[in-house]
């Protein structure tokens, strides 16, 4: 049998308890109970998407010596909007002004837009070198929100609605992008844990979606668990934990 492994850097918190039970203010981005993610703003970068800080950027990588000068460049293309075969979902962190707020959802216009380019720039531009990259805005929950203080039913109604917004906007992308490409999903902190979530909802059981995946990098959440003595069941019941960098 041939596994497919998931990469978990455990680097900081969290953890939830889920309920599909939520209400979703009205919003004229917003369709259901989800944003609308054939509208390009509402996302940060897409090979569609004109004129992000994505679209021209160079991310050759100098090497420095001791005297801070510069001994070579290497060359990393730019990918972001080249069909390779390969396409990266990226899904950033906690990027909010009102972190210390009380637990609830952001809407976009509350979110700086160029603060969440910057640092989907700054922790995953580089991958854009496998191929086409996609990278939705959501509605983010405050960081009071994963906080052991706050009540897991108050937890699961805000999480809920960041993670709805997160499966639409990859349903988006897999009903009208893929076309049978290869997949890597990537996030940090709170965008590793939606995709965490999706890879128990959507991919776990699916074995397509599981054929396209390369790989899952998802740093920044405290912990994942498999069953006993196993690196698989637990979060996701058919789709292994990495023991080594190189199964990934």
């Amino acid at each position: 049998m041939k596994y497919l492994y998931t990469l978990i850097f455990a680097l900081i918190w969290t953890t939830y308890s889920c309920s599909k039970n939520n209400e979703v203010s009205e919003d004229p981005a917003t369709v259901s109970d989800h944003l609308n993610y054939s509208i390009m703003e509402n996302w940060a970068f897409h090979p569609s998407k004109n004129g992000t800080l994505l679209n021209q950027y160079n991310l050759d990588i100098a090497v420095i010596n001791e005297n801070l000068q510069t001994d070579s460049i290497i060359a990393v293309p730019n990918n972001s909007t080249t069909n390779t075969g390969v396409d990266v979902f990226f899904v950033h962190p906690t990027v909010l002004s009102q972190i210390n707020d009380p637990p609830q959802n952001i809407v976009l216009e509350e979110q700086s837009e160029f603060m969440v380019s910057a640092t989907i720039l700054a922790q995953a531009g580089l991958m854009a070198k496998y191929g086409r990259f996609f990278a939705p805005r959501y509605r983010q929950s405050t960081g009071t929100t994963y906080r052991v203080s706050t009540s897991k039913e108050l937890q699961a109604s805000i999480i809920t609605v960041s993670y709805n917004d997160v499966k639409a906007a990859f349903m988006d992308y897999l009903t009208n992008y893929n076309n049978g490409n290869k997949i890597i999903l990537a996030g940090h902190s709170q965008g590793s844990f939606l995709l965490a979530m999706l890879l128990r909802d959507v991919f776990d059981n699916d074995e397509d979606l599981k054929s396209k995946l390369v790989t899952a990098a998802l740093g920044g959440i405290g912990y994942v668990y498999a069953a006993q003595n196993s690196y698989v069941g637990g979060w996701w019941q058919n789709i292994p934990l990495c023991t080594a960098m190189e199964q990934c």
